[in-house]
């Protein structure tokens, strides 16, 4: 009960209907005190208490407080030459208490203008934030809202007036979440992207985020973003994609089988030709199973962006690259140790790739090294091998469609993989002296752990 009638003091008083009054009663209150003082020649305590009603009219009606303080000063100097003479002076003493409410006024105007400008802000920014927002007192298990803006209303699909008042943990709809989220807050003083299904008034289960952060009093703000339609959307597209990965997955498998018996048959028929025929035969051969290279590579990559972006440690991916390659013969050394990138799953095979490549189509290629170094924009993971190297006429053309023979599509594909989180993939190595592949990761992709 007393919870309740302190809510209604303090939305009474925020919305300005409790301040007029007290004012107006404080004034009465203090001139009837500073009259007793004045015609009972009691000089101490009594005028102090006129500064009471010119401090509460200057903070909370900064534009008129000093005409308040005019008006109260001015009512005290009539009641001080009404009383008469009196031994001291009572009128000398009351001109030097009225100048001093006139200023005390005047100061305490000033500065809460300067206060309601910094609450106008606020304000502004609650009420027509686009992300519904609580102010919200916590009360044992519970928090009590005690106010809400247009879009919270909005979101949970009730009035305002319907919301203050009411437990904000009654909006979650698994207790569970609202246990963790109100730990978060007490333990640390804020939260941030917390991710929970709310009840709104019509029934329906809303995906949010909240965030939330404490503020004066022990209470805190909390803004709500609905994500209901970006996770709707989400889901569409993984559908799309699942659909589209199957469809893949069925057309590659019919045409490697067909490709299959293509290559049976022309190596079939090669062995019966003679001259030109065979040699026809042959190129038929070499094309068929050069298709069937490229519709295996493709299945690598078919779950492309099917799954959520993962923290990777590298040093792992390194070796499972290694032991994939069949590079027998190649020193390869990686020093990546607590390194982790935030990449599609599908990054391992970008380090696979890159040593295949350089231990099959290298050209003589000796040594691996990987290595990393911060910079200031992120972090670079470096590839280089002491093969042959790249071309400079062709460092660029080796990650475009139809590109190099060997690597083309590989690589063209390994650079849509790495770009799925920000991260590139440049070749910067000089030609005969090996090839260096330069993995650059944004700062926000990176971690040490």
């Amino acid at each position: 009960m007393a919870a309740g009638i302190r809510d209604r003091l303090e939305r009474a008083f925020r919305n300005g209907a409790g301040w007029g009054a007290l004012v107006a009663v404080s004034v009465i209150l203090a001139l009837a005190a500073g009259a007793y003082g004045l015609f009972y020649h009691v000089t101490a305590v009594f005028p102090e208490l006129l500064f009471l009603p010119v401090i509460l009219a200057a903070y909370r009606f900064p534009r008129r407080g000093i005409a308040i303080s005019i008006a109260v000063a001015a009512l005290y100097l009539a009641l001080a030459a009404a009383a008469g003479p009196a031994d001291p002076p009572a009128l000398p003493a009351a001109i030097g208490t009225a100048c001093a409410l006139v200023v005390t006024g005047a100061v305490v105007s000033f500065l809460s203008v300067r206060v309601r400008e910094q609450e106008q802000l606020y304000r502004g920014l609650f009420e027509h934030s686009g992300a519904g927002a609580f102010l919200v007192r916590p009360e044992g298990r519970g928090a009590t809202i005690l106010e809400a803006n247009s879009r919270a209303a909005e979101v949970l699909g009730v009035r305002i007036r319907d919301l203050e008042g009411a437990d904000f943990a009654s909006l979650f709809a698994l207790p569970d979440a609202w246990e963790e989220f109100s730990r978060q807050v007490r333990e640390t003083g804020s939260c941030h992207s917390f991710e929970a299904r709310l009840v709104t008034g019509t029934g329906s289960r809303p995906d949010v985020i909240l965030s939330a952060g404490r503020v004066e009093a022990g209470r805190f703000i909390v803004t709500v973003t609905d994500i209901t339609g970006f996770r709707q959307s989400d889901d569409a597209l993984r559908t799309a994609n699942r659909e589209l990965n199957l469809l893949s997955r069925i057309l590659r498998t019919d045409l490697l089988a067909i490709t299959a018996g293509l290559s049976q048959a022309l190596a079939e028929a090669g062995t019966s030709g003679t001259g030109e025929a065979r040699e026809l035969l042959k190129k038929f051969e070499e094309g068929t199973r050069y298709l069937q290279r490229r519709l295996a590579l493709t299945g690598t990559y078919q779950d492309l962006g099917s799954e959520p972006p993962v923290w990777l440690p590298v040093q792992d991916a390194v070796r499972s690259a290694v032991s994939r390659a069949g590079a027998a013969g190649v020193s390869i050394r990686a020093w990546t140790e607590r390194l982790e990138i935030y990449a599609d799953p599908l990054a391992r095979v970008v380090f696979y790739h890159l040593i295949e490549n350089a231990v099959h189509h290298g050209g003589h290629t000796t040594d691996i090294v990987i290595t990393y170094r911060l910079a200031g924009d992120g972090a670079d993971i470096m590839v280089e091998d002491n093969g042959t190297g790249i071309p400079a006429d062709g460092k660029e053309r080796i990650f475009t469609y139809g590109g190099e023979s060997h690597a083309g599509l590989g690589l063209f594909v390994d650079r849509e993989i790495l770009a799925v989180t920000g991260i590139t993939i440049t070749e910067t190595g000089r030609y005969g002296e090996g090839a260096v592949f330069r993995i650059h990761v944004p700062r926000e992709a990176y971690r040490i752990t």
